[in-house]
This record gives structure tokens, C-alpha cells and sequence, in this order.
């Protein structure tokens, strides 16, 4: 076996290692949480191990909490908020000073016992910010890849008015082929009427949508109207051209 299949081995071992290693890193902590909630608290040992579980899983989900909005906050563009990383580093401190309490503390001050039911109400409202700052944070990701699919599908939108643009020569001169025929004529007429009859009814809509709520989202708007989001952007051009909208910094301003 040469020297890089060797490498590539212990490479391999040791990215095995890291991955499951963390998981199990908790459970001397869980162990010890668990134990002393049995000794000092006298509680049951199905209530001691349950214990030891939540609170090592709060400490390990908040560790992991801090490090994806400490990464946020690094990567985060300059008009986006920073996410709460202090608190997140607050709560932390929380864990540590209860797992401590826990299984140092009562060891050396047994009659500290007497208090230390009330550290789980604590924990009970670590668990419940925890909880708010996953869904913030989820939320702050999903917010930034809506407003890039936004961004990507008006410059479609844009890119497919041009195309039109450039094809009007052409269809005006289909127009005047089909105007030989007095029958097309008519076909294509009514064709026309019924597709601008369509187009001025979802402006309408739309005009009556924003007058509403200026600030509604384009992709909250495309399922109300049940069309794409380019189609959104490209109603909005043609408004605002019309002088029937303005953009504002809080939404869509109807012009009446």
C-alpha cells in the first residue's frame, strides 16, 4: 500500500471520527446531570436520565445556534439586520452555569438542593428563545433566497420585454397578411379584444391588490393572481409606464 492510500485512509478515518465524535461528546455531561438529579433532588431515575438528555441537547442545539448566526452575521449583507448572536451567547452561559450547578456544585453544597428546582423553569424559557431564534434564523434565509428568486425572475421579466419589443415589426407585419383575408381578420380581432379584456382585468386586479397593501410581497401577489412572478414584474412595468404605480421604499404606490 503506497504512502497516499495511506494518507487518503487516515484522512477518511478522521473525517469519521469528527462527525460522530460531537454526538456523543454530551453523554459523560448527560451521565453526571442525570446522577445528580437522583442523589440531590431524590428524583426518579427515569426522571433523572430524561433530565440529563434535554439539558445536553439544549447546550448542543444552542452551541449549534451561535455558530450559524456567528456565520450570518460574517457572510450577512450590508442592508440585512445581524442576527441576535449575543443572545445566543447568553443563553450558552445559561447551559454552562446549570450543567456546572448540577454536577459540581451540589456535590460540594448539598444543601443547595433545596433550590435548584428552580434552575429548570430556566431551562424550560432557554428552550422556548431557542425555539424563536431557530425560526429568525430560518426565516432571515428564507427572506434572502425569496428576494433572489425575485431579483432572478424580473430580470427575466425584463429580458422577455425586450424580446417583444423586438418583435413587434414582425407581428405587425403578420397583421397585415391576415387583414387580406376578411375571415382571419375577424378571428384575430376577436382574439386580440378577448386577450386585452384579460390583460386589463388582472391590471385591475392587481391596481385594486396594491391599493390594499402596498408592502404584499411578488410572490404572495403571483398566487393571488395565480400567474408567475415574472408575469408580476412584467404587469408592474407596463403600470408603471401607464403612470399608474410608483415604487416606493414600503411597497407598490397606486396613483389615483
Amino acid at each position: 500500500m503506497d504512502r497516499c492510500k495511506i494518507d487518503n485512509f487516515e484522512n477518511n478515518v478522521i473525517d469519521l471520527v469528527a462527525k460522530i465524535a460531537p454526538w456523543f461528546a454530551p453523554i459523560p455531561t448527560a451521565f453526571l446531570v442525570g446522577r445528580a438529579t437522583v442523589e440531590h433532588l431524590e428524583w426518579p431515575v427515569a426522571i433523572g436520565i430524561l433530565a440529563g438528555a434535554v439539558i445536553e441537547s439544549l447546550g448542543l442545539v444552542t452551541c449549534a445556534t451561535a455558530l450559524d448566526l456567528y456565520q450570518f452575521n460574517q457572510n450577512r449583507r450590508k442592508n440585512d439586520p445581524p442576527a441576535p448572536f449575543g443572545l445566543a451567547v447568553f443563553l450558552i452561559l445559561i447551559y454552562f452555569v446549570v450543567a456546572v450547578f448540577l454536577t459540581i456544585v451540589l456535590d460540594i453544597q448539598p444543601a443547595w438542593s433545596l433550590v435548584a428546582p428552580a434552575i429548570f423553569p430556566l431551562l424550560s424559557l432557554v428552550g422556548v428563545t431557542e425555539i424563536a431564534l431557530r425560526k429568525n434564523y430560518q426565516d432571515r434565509i428564507q427572506k434572502i433566497a425569496n428576494e433572489k428568486a425575485d431579483r432572478r425572475a424580473e430580470r427575466q421579466a425584463s429580458s422577455s420585454n425586450r424580446r417583444q419589443d423586438l418583435q413587434v415589426p414582425g407581428q405587425a407585419s403578420l397583421s397585415d397578411m391576415l387583414s387580406k383575408n376578411g375571415q382571419l381578420d375577424m378571428n384575430l380581432n376577436k382574439l386580440q379584444a378577448g386577450r386585452k379584456a384579460k390583460l386589463d382585468s388582472r391590471l385591475d386586479r392587481l391596481l385594486d391588490i396594491y391599493h390594499t397593501n402596498p408592502s404584499l410581497g411578488i410572490s404572495d401577489v403571483a398566487r393571488l393572481l395565480n400567474v408567475s412572478r415574472q408575469t408580476i414584474y412584467s404587469y408592474l412595468e407596463q403600470l408603471e409606464k401607464a403612470g399608474k404605480i410608483r415604487r416606493t421604499d414600503q411597497g407598490i404606490e397606486v396613483i389615483e
